[in-house]
């Protein structure tokens, strides 16, 4: 889970005007439209804002993310169907989770849901960020942040996230991190380079250009593929590869520019 900011993207404008009958529609009984809460303005703008992966557990969704409601709506709550902000994107597993309890209340899907009991990611509670209230351990569990940790959507939502299904896709995204990592066996280059000012191969001899640039290669791969915020999962791997191989993110985007400005490559 990350926190995203909806000004980013703008109001869409299927959503940014007079709903009222089609609202009145939905406290008569009738499902809201699809056609309009599923518009293809809300998809894009839902895909910009969480980088085409599900609000809550990050893995990669693309074009066939489901567009959920964080409060489900309701004929009493007929207003909720076509709220800008209660949309979000989402894959289907978590979408069918958020719907049991204890994460909805009532738990009873006949009545109207009073609260959603997870942290919003556009909104989170207590006038926190969503990184303060949740991060996540070297085993790739959420764990909370250290503010409000014992709040109900705080621990809810680690409960959520370190699900069955969320957690094994974490720890196979690690997997393929780490296939990349041990395999180049390039750690003790990769501290040399964190503990440096700047890192200049022009200044490397012959003798070591080889493995340094070979080192920096793979720096940028990692960067590339796990560590960029479009990466899914992104939110878990960059705490564990800082608990697990002492370096940040940072790091790895410093490699990562180093080497595509040497290589002439296009850099973030």
């Amino acid at each position: 889970m990350r926190q995203v900011d909806r000004s980013s993207v703008g109001n869409p404008p299927c959503l940014d005007r007079d709903l009222s009958a089609e609202i009145e529609k939905i406290r008569e009984g009738a499902k809201p439209r699809t056609d309009i809460y599923r518009h293809e303005e809300v998809m894009i703008r839902l895909q910009v804002l969480y980088l085409e992966k599900c609000f809550l557990c990050e893995k990669f969704v693309g074009k066939k993310g489901i567009v959920e409601h964080f409060l489900p709506w309701h004929k009493e709550f007929p207003e909720r169907a076509y709220e800008w902000e209660n949309l979000n994107l989402s894959c289907n597993e978590c979408n069918d989770r958020k719907r049991q309890k204890p994460y909805r209340i009532p738990a009873d899907p006949h009545k109207p849901a009073m609260k959603t009991v997870l942290i919003n990611p556009s909104k989170p509670s207590f006038g926190y960020t969503v990184e303060e209230l949740i991060r996540f351990n070297k085993h790739r569990e959420a764990v909370a942040g250290g503010k409000k940790s014992v709040s109900s959507e705080v621990v809810n939502t680690i409960k959520f996230l370190n699900d069955t299904k969320p957690l094994r896709y974490r720890n196979r995204r690690w997997d393929e991190l780490t296939e990349i990592v041990f395999q180049s066996d390039c750690k003790t280059i990769w501290w040399e380079f964190r503990d440096m000012r700047a890192i200049n191969p022009n200044d490397w001899d012959d003798a070591e250009f080889s493995g340094k640039i070979s080192a920096l290669e793979r720096g940028d791969a990692v960067y590339q593929m796990f560590l960029t915020e479009r990466s899914p999962f992104y939110a878990c791997m960059k705490y564990v590869v800082f608990e697990i191989l002492r370096l940040s993110v940072a790091d790895f985007k410093q490699m990562s520019d180093t080497y595509r400005k040497y290589k002439g490559l296009a850099t973030d």
